[in-house]
């Protein structure tokens, strides 16, 4: 440890270990915009198990893990491949991604 208190990490590991969880800077849901979403029906009942399979298998309390929260990291996932998305049916959007689709 450093005169100051700082800690000096001397590999990647080591320095995960030193800088502790990541904290999530958690936006209100006041902050947020509204938007209406359709889904089939099994992938609203996959979502909410997923949703709440997250929720208990987290290490840290705090900001709750619900189908919003998801649908917001699913968004990001698809704004940060969009260079990928080229079709003009939603199935070949889906195929395009590397998904099949839908039956």
């Amino acid at each position: 440890m450093h005169e100051n208190g700082i800690v000096h990490a001397t590999s990647p590991q080591a320095a995960k270990e030193v800088e502790g969880p990541v904290v999530s800077s958690h936006t209100h849901y006041t902050d947020l915009v509204r938007k209406e979403l359709r889904l089939h029906a099994d992938q609203a009942d996959e979502l909410t198990v997923l949703a709440t399979k997250v929720q208990r298998a987290r290490r840290e309390k705090g900001e709750r893990i619900t189908d919003n929260t998801l649908i917001r990291v699913a968004v990001d996932l698809l704004l940060e491949r969009q260079k990928e998305l080229v079709g003009s049916t939603e199935d070949e959007l889906r195929v395009a991604l590397g998904l099949t689709p839908r039956a």
